[in-house]
């Protein structure tokens, strides 16, 4: 191989690395970008969830003060969830 040949190759090999960390650069903007509204959402989810249970307690002592019962609530209510870091 000549010296040109070899100079020829690594400008391609760099060319081509630069065009990899451009890509990898710009995937990991969106990636964060992503994982922020997602966590926003959650966040979200979770006042509207502790807003609804603390209407639903309200609503539990107004129909016990009435002289009512409380129905049983369903079973995905009474049980925890396993947080897997997933």
């Amino acid at each position: 191989m000549t010296p040109e040949m070899i100079g020829i190759i690594f400008a391609g090999v760099g060319s081509l690395i630069a065009a990899l960390s451009t890509f990898s650069a710009n995937r990991s903007k969106q990636t964060a970008a992503d994982v922020k509204l997602l966590r926003a959402r959650v966040r979200r989810l979770e006042r509207r969830d502790l807003a609804s249970t603390q209407h639903m307690f309200l609503l539990e002592r107004e129909i016990v003060k009435l002289g009512g019962t409380i129905p049983a609530r369903p079973v995905i209510l009474e049980e925890l969830i396993e947080d897997d870091g997933t």
